[in-house]
């Protein structure tokens, strides 16, 4: 289950509380719309230069990203606002990716900042 915070959470707090659990933690601002979104999540993650930049390769490399690491990781989506109120559609897709690679891997948790 992804875990949702007010807009008024502390992005440095929840930051600290999950390296503090030993997590490898990763902040992607959601863009304006699906394709800067996804361009977020391909420059914090670094994902590899082949990358499709698109939905359905968003969904795979997310699948495989850091499998087998250490430590178990989390995703953090910040100011998710915009994308929804633009592209509704857009943000309820990676919202369900996100949801899918969680419930898939033991070792991923999501967090959305809902600002």
């Amino acid at each position: 289950m992804i875990h949702f915070h007010r807009p008024a959470a502390s992005l440095d707090e929840l930051v600290l509380d999950q390296t503090a659990q030993g997590r490898a933690v990763f902040v992607i601002d959601a863009g304006d719309d699906v394709k800067s979104s996804i361009a977020q999540f391909a420059e914090v993650l670094r994902l590899p230069e082949w990358f499709g930049h698109n939905l359905d390769a968003l969904a795979d490399a997310l699948r495989d990203f850091r499998d087998g690491a250490a430590e178990p990781t989390t995703l953090i989506w910040d100011h998710i606002r915009v994308l929804r109120r633009h592209s509704s559609q857009g943000y309820e897709t990676i919202l369900a990716i996100l949801d899918d690679v969680q419930d898939e891997r033991d070792d991923v948790e999501v967090h959305v900042l809902q600002r």
